[in-house]
C-alpha cells in the first residue's frame, strides 16, 4: 500500500450519483476546503449501508467545519442509482446528501493503495485530505468495521485548530508540545516555554 500521509492527494474526476442524479465530480472541486474521501467494498451491504447513513444525518457538522464529504466504491454510477433507490424504497436509509462516485475500474482505489486485486474491490478506508489537498490522516479497516463519524469530526477540529492557529483549542485536544533542549552534558532538559510561545532569537 502506498505511504501517502503528508503527499499530494492522488487527483481524480468520475461520475458522482447525488439525490438521485449524476454528476461531474472532480478532487479539484474542494481544493481550499478539508476532505473526507471514504472508500468502501461495494454497493448492497449492510455495514456500507449504515455507515453512509451515519455520513448523511451528520453532514451539517462537516460543512461547519468546511468539510467535504465523498463516499466511492467499484461499482459503476448506474449501480449506485439503483442501491440508493433500493434503499429508500425499503426505508433502510435517510436521505443521501453526500455524492456517490463511480470508480468501476478501480483506478482510483489503486492511486490510493487500496485496491484488491483478488476480490476486485476497494478496502474499507477513508483518508483526510486538507485544504491544500495533502493527506493528513488514512485509516483502512478490515470489511465488516464500520468508521466512527465522531472521530473523523474529531480529527478535522484538530486540523482546523492547526490551521487557524487557535492557542487555546490547540492546548485543549492536546497539540502544544514542551520544547526539549539540552544542558551542557548534553542531557534534555525540558523547557519552560512551549513550542507555541518559544521565539527565535
Amino acid at each position: 500500500m502506498a505511504h501517502l500521509i503528508g503527499k499530494p492527494a492522488p487527483s481524480f474526476t468520475t461520475t458522482a450519483v447525488l439525490r438521485q442524479e449524476f454528476h461531474n465530480v472532480s478532487s479539484e472541486d474542494t481544493r481550499g476546503k478539508f476532505l473526507v474521501l471514504f472508500f468502501y467494498p461495494m454497493d448492497f451491504t449492510r455495514v456500507c449501508a449504515s455507515e453512509i447513513a451515519a455520513l448523511s444525518e451528520q453532514i451539517a457538522e462537516f460543512e461547519q467545519r468546511s468539510c467535504k464529504v465523498l463516499a466511492i466504491s467499484c461499482d459503476s454510477h448506474f449501480t449506485h442509482l439503483a442501491w440508493i433507490k433500493k434503499l429508500l424504497d425499503e426505508k433502510d436509509l435517510v436521505d443521501v446528501n453526500i455524492p456517490l462516485l463511480a470508480d468501476k475500474n478501480g483506478k482510483i482505489a489503486r492511486d490510493y493503495g487500496i485496491y484488491n486485486d483478488e476480490q476486485g474491490v476497494s478496502s474499507r478506508a477513508f483518508f483526510l485530505i486538507d485544504k491544500m489537498q495533502v493527506v493528513r490522516d488514512m485509516s483502512i479497516n478490515d470489511r465488516p468495521v464500520a468508521r466512527s463519524v465522531e472521530e473523523l469530526l474529531r480529527l478535522i477540529d484538530i486540523l482546523g485548530s492547526e490551521d487557524k492557529n487557535d492557542e487555546t483549542e490547540s492546548e485543549k485536544r492536546g497539540l502544544k508540545r514542551p520544547l526539549v533542549s539540552e544542558d551542557e552534558s548534553g542531557a534534555p532538559v525540558k523547557a519552560s516555554k512551549t513550542s507555541d510561545e518559544a521565539t527565535i532569537s
